[in-house]
């Protein structure tokens, strides 16, 4: 829709959300997800680079990289899902929920957003960096689409 009203109003759209929370976009390192015509591409990449350290172009053809943000948003839910289920579970059967994180930590399941999150939980900061109703936004999108595309989702 936003692509047709560009077109009518004789403008140039480019669908580019980005891949990052408040942080990473108060440092400018969000990962700008970007699609939309090559001709005017190096018009909009200056502003790209202001906000972000990279920019991948998706595809030529706008709502691609809204698609490729749902996916990325699905694998950020299920890594804080696992994540928080792991550390009660650990607490609920009387083992200290930090040696989930000290096993898990420089091996081949560690990352960055493991490292964040889970130190987050165990220190009981549950300061939001993704507002619920945008996760509940998300959630619905991501499940429409699996729907669409037969894909099962749970």
């Amino acid at each position: 829709q936003l692509a047709g009203l560009a077109a009518r109003q004789q403008l140039v759209y480019y669908d580019a959300p980005v891949q990052g929370t408040r942080q990473p976009a108060e440092l400018a390192q969000l990962v700008i997800l970007a699609s939309g015509p090559l001709a005017q591409r190096a018009a909009v990449q200056p502003l790209f680079d202001a906000i972000g350290k990279r920019t991948l172009w998706v595809s030529e053809h706008a709502g691609q990289s809204s698609r490729l943000k749902l996916a990325l948003n699905h694998w950020a839910f299920a890594l804080t899902h696992g994540l928080a289920e792991s550390l009660a579970l650990a607490k609920g059967l009387g083992v200290d929920p930090a040696h989930v994180m000290d096993v898990v930590s420089g091996g081949p399941m560690d990352c960055a957003y493991f490292q964040l999150k889970g130190a987050a939980m165990l220190s009981n900061n549950y300061m939001p960096s993704f507002s619920v109703d945008n996760a509940v936004k998300d959630s619905r999108l991501i499940a429409e689409a699996a729907r669409q595309t037969g894909i099962k989702a749970d």
